[in-house]
């Protein structure tokens, strides 16, 4: 199991709708990467929708409930596990999607939906989340 901190959860969804916004061209998904950018840069966000805090107290809360687990700490850092911190990211998208009724992230939360944790509708874009994990927890800080 992969653990990131707050930084680098925000990172990785960062990378991960980037790399959708580069493969479709989506403007909704690129308002939202502007949006989580400003907030990886410390700026307040220009939308109400992303407190990305809540989103992955959210997401953990979710998980909690289905099952057991608890908070991972160290040092006085928390850790997000990769499946909270993806949930977050669905949270993230879904607010937005039932925002604008965009195609586009419909078509994009259609391809990341899955049926359980861990898993997605499309096989590819869960290797590229996996991806996206390794990059930023091996990048150097």
């Amino acid at each position: 199991m992969i653990l990131l901190t707050k930084q680098e959860a925000l990172k990785t969804v960062i990378l991960f709708i980037k790399i959708y916004c580069d493969a479709t061209g989506s403007n909704d998904a690129k308002n939202i990467l502007n949006s989580l950018i400003n907030i990886d840069q410390n700026n307040p966000p220009k939308n109400e929708l992303i407190h990305w805090d809540n989103y992955l107290d959210r997401a953990r809360k979710m998980i909690s409930k289905k099952a057991s687990r608890k908070s991972f700490t160290t040092n006085m850092v928390e850790l997000f596990s990769e499946q909270e911190i993806f949930e977050a990211m669905i949270l993230l998208l879904e607010d937005f999607y039932h925002k604008t009724n965009s195609d586009d992230l419909g078509a994009f939360l259609g391809d990341l939906l899955h049926p359980d944790y861990g898993e997605t509708a499309d096989d590819a874009a869960w290797e590229e989340w996996q991806e996206c994990l390794h990059r930023v927890k091996n990048s150097k800080k």
